[in-house]
Parts: C-alpha cells; structure tokens; sequence
C-alpha cells in the first residue's frame, strides 16, 4: 500500500454570516491504499474510467458510499464497497473519475 487516498463528505453547511452554502467538503479520513492495476481488457474500456481502491479492512469509521475519494488530486465517487469478511484483510472500493 503505498497511495494515500482521502474519504470525504460534501454536505451543506452555513458560513460565517448565516448564509447557506451547499457542497461543503469534510474529510472524513485519510489511508494508504493499494491502486490495482489495469487489464488489458480494463484499459480498453477507457470510458468508464473506474478505479479500485484496496484498503486495509475496518478502518476508523466505516465508508459511507454517499463519500468521494481524493486520490491525486481526482475526485472519484463510490460505486461499490466489498469487505472481506471471510480474511478480514482488505476493503476493496470501487471508484469512477468525477469529470
């Protein structure tokens, strides 16, 4: 694991005069993680552009799918969590780049 990725939440939120503000970003926690490698087949599917994240499982909080990923500067929503539940080793999230 040798990428750090950041969770975070966007929500509304009221700034320093009472004024709505909408889409305010709070990290929720930062990890190392593993970015898999792309197929062949995967590479050719470039329209998708879906990353996999793998995680060390049961981090501090558990993922909300409703989070971003921050991950080299791109942003990426989650699409699907699968935690191993059977190894209790690694989180797998998966990710689409935000255009």
């Amino acid at each position: 694991m040798n990428n750090r990725i950041t969770f975070f939440s966007l929500a509304p939120s009221v700034n320093d005069d009472g004024v709505p503000i909408e889409n305010v970003r709070t990290d929720e926690y930062s990890c190392w993680a593993e970015v898999a490698k792309s197929t062949n087949k995967e590479f050719k599917e470039v329209a998708k552009e879906t990353t996999d994240f793998y995680i060390r499982y049961r981090q501090n909080k558990l993922i909300d799918q409703t989070w971003k990923i921050d991950f080299d500067g791109r942003i990426y929503e989650i699409v699907q969590v699968e935690e191993d539940f059977l190894n209790h080793d690694l989180t797998k999230v998966k990710g689409v780049l935000v255009k």
